[in-house]
């Protein structure tokens, strides 16, 4: 009697330990593919707004584990008054992407573990992108603002990189996740996110 009641917590505690593993690989290979977020404000203020768009690559490799690569794309925009050098109010826009890898684990069936390598994080911008919003009647007043576009493209990068890569390494563990079709519903410890698939399965 005694080995019955032994056996049979043993028995249930192996199903739930196998349940368990196939729910987390089953999310896993749900997952598998490019996830984008919707727009999101980065950066707010009176002079500058900045908007990010997000994409989180899942490639599995084994089992529950895969390699992450998440990516964005930014749209830059700085307003400059008139001033004793700008004769005319403008706006500068400029846009930027920037990426890290690293790896990620699903541990539930609702619950992923993000791993970012913070050291392969890069954020870039193209200097020749950069364009300038202005009163065409008062083109001639600012000329010399052609020559700064790598001087602004410089000035952006430093300015958003640890911003961009704080918001970055934040999202280490998203939850609650929840696939309907191509949306993926989860939480990242912050906010509630909807990312939709890119790529097919």
């Amino acid at each position: 009697m005694k080995n019955k009641h032994i056996i049979i917590p043993a028995a249930i505690f192996a199903t739930i330990a196998i349940m368990s593993c196939q729910n987390k690989e089953g999310l896993a290979k749900k997952i598998n593919g490019t996830w984008q977020s919707v727009p999101e404000h980065i950066v707010d203020t009176d002079s500058m707004s900045v908007d990010i768009i997000k994409s989180f690559e899942f490639s599995p490799t084994q089992d529950a584990e895969g390699t992450l690569i998440v990516s964005a794309m930014l749209s830059i925009e700085k307003y400059m008054p008139e001033s004793d050098s700008i004769i005319s109010p403008l706006t500068i826009n400029a846009a930027a992407v920037a990426s890290v890898t690293g790896t990620y684990e699903a541990t539930a069936y609702d619950k992923i573990i993000l791993k970012p390598d913070e050291s392969t994080f890069s954020l870039s911008i193209d200097s020749a992108a950069v364009s300038y919003n202005y009163n065409v009647l008062d083109n001639n007043a600012t000329p010399s603002l052609i020559d700064l576009k790598p001087q602004f493209a410089e000035y952006f990068r430093k300015y958003l990189t640890p911003i961009v890569k704080k918001n970055f390494m934040r999202c280490d563990t998203l939850t609650k996740v929840k696939l309907t079709d191509t949306l993926m519903h989860c939480h990242d410890g912050k906010e509630d996110l909807t990312l939709r698939l890119q790529t097919p399965q």
